[in-house]
């Protein structure tokens, strides 16, 4: 939909990485809200690979992810 809606700007998130391997996301931002929610239902989709990142559990991990139509 990023592509389709032709999104650009940057999205920063924080997540904790919780002991059954899922993600807590702490804080996120950005100028578009569309984007940032698109972007923590993103990483709540993970979870799926839970039993993998919980080997991960306790770190913190701060991501910024840029929407670049020329990238594209």
């Amino acid at each position: 939909s990023a592509i389709k809606e032709k999104w650009e700007g940057v999205v920063v998130v924080r997540l904790t990485i919780q002991k059954d391997g899922t993600f807590a996301v702490d804080a996120s931002n950005s100028v578009d809200e569309r984007m940032r929610k698109q972007v923590v239902s993103a990483i709540y989709d993970l979870d799926e690979n839970a039993a993998y990142y919980a080997q991960f559990a306790g770190q913190q991990v701060t991501l910024k992810l840029k929407f670049d139509l020329k990238l594209v």
